[in-house]
Order: C-alpha cells, then sequence, then structure tokens
C-alpha cells in the first residue's frame, strides 16, 4: 500500500520535524506553521510503500499564507448597546412634560426621582439612574405629589451611551394603562391652564 507523508522540517533546526500522513492535516499544519513561524519551516513529500520509503518526491518551502486585510476601526459596524433607545422620531407615545414621583425597585434596592417627560410608553427622569440597574428587570413605582395611590409597571433601563435616565414600560395590565392615561390627561389638562394663568 502506498501512500504520502508529509514532512516539516524547520530551516535553522532540522532536528525538529513535524510529520502528518494525510493531505488535509498537511494543508493545516502548512497555514499555521506559516503565520506563527513565515518562512521558518520546508514542507517534504515523501511517497511510503508500506512501512519503507520508496523516494523523495519534492522538498519545497512552504507557501507563505494568503495575507488578509485587517478591519479599520471605521469600517466595522457598531456594537448594539445592551438596550437601546428608539431616536426621538421613531416614538410611538407622544411625551409630555410631567413631574411624577417615580422608585425603582431592583435586585432589592430602591432609587428615588421624578419624571422630567412621560409617555404611555415610558419616561425620562430628571436623575441619572444607577448603572448596576441596566443589566435586571427592574419596577417603577409612579405616584403624583398630591395622592397615594401609585401605578406599578415593570421596566428596563434605556441606555444611550453614558445617559441613563430613560424607562421603557415593558408590562402593565389594562386597569394600569388606563390610570396612567388618565393621569396624563388630567396632568397636562392642569399644566395648560396654569401656564394660561400664569401669562
Amino acid at each position: 500500500m502506498q501512500f504520502t507523508r508529509y514532512r516539516f522540517v524547520k530551516r535553522q533546526d532540522p532536528n525538529q520535524v513535524v510529520q502528518v500522513e494525510d493531505s488535509h492535516s498537511a494543508q493545516v499544519l502548512s497555514g499555521i506553521l506559516g503565520r506563527l513561524e513565515p518562512g521558518e519551516w520546508i514542507l517534504q513529500e515523501e511517497q511510503v510503500l508500506g512501512d519503507s520509503l520508496m523516494a523523495s518526491v519534492s522538498t519545497a518551502p512552504m507557501p507563505e499564507p494568503p495575507k488578509v486585510k485587517a478591519p479599520t476601526l471605521a469600517s466595522l459596524p457598531p456594537l448594539p448597546s445592551r438596550t437601546q433607545a428608539k431616536r426621538p422620531d421613531q416614538r410611538r407615545f407622544s411625551r409630555f412634560n410631567l413631574e411624577f414621583k417615580v422608585v425603582l425597585v431592583c435586585e432589592g434596592k430602591t432609587f428615588r426621582t421624578y419624571s422630567d417627560n412621560i409617555s404611555m410608553g415610558g419616561m425620562r427622569l430628571k436623575h441619572k439612574v444607577p448603572p448596576f440597574m441596566l443589566d435586571y428587570p427592574c419596577k417603577i413605582v409612579i405616584s403624583r405629589r398630591d395622592s397615594f395611590e401609585n401605578i406599578e409597571f415593570k421596566c428596563r433601563i434605556i441606555s444611550r451611551g453614558d445617559d441613563l435616565h430613560g424607562v421603557e414600560f415593558v408590562d402593565g395590565d389594562s386597569k394600569v394603562i388606563q390610570s396612567l392615561e388618565n393621569w396624563i390627561q388630567q396632568d397636562s389638562m392642569l399644566s395648560l391652564s396654569e401656564r394660561k394663568s400664569a401669562a
């Protein structure tokens, strides 16, 4: 039975030899050695009959691996943030500049602040949310300044770079959604009448 044996001999030290007995392994090894030590290894192919060596067919330096142009930073697509905020022109809900009391509850810790603006889909907070809350589902408790009634939603923090002021409502039953809609309508009307009175 005749087969080809592939021997890789180091040019500077012929005692260093790596040997494989199939062409696929030789091709893979050629690429690896060519990348690690370009031009240092010589590939020798030998025809073998049984256990006896017939003749050396070829002795040639290994081919250089193909050069692949490394990508530049500018050519790479940007990595998505963990939760990407929609741009203002992509918003599904109207926003209202209303101030509600807000408590975020996450991993047993709470964070208190006020809304800067609000919609039926989420809100922007007056103060930056602690960064650890970005990675976990949270609960948001919303209340009005002059009321003991609360509205609760599941939510997630919206990241826009280092700007951790956004909250997206994730879940809420129809009663909670209706209560929030009523609050927004009532406080919007009140805010409008206050501005008219001040003018």
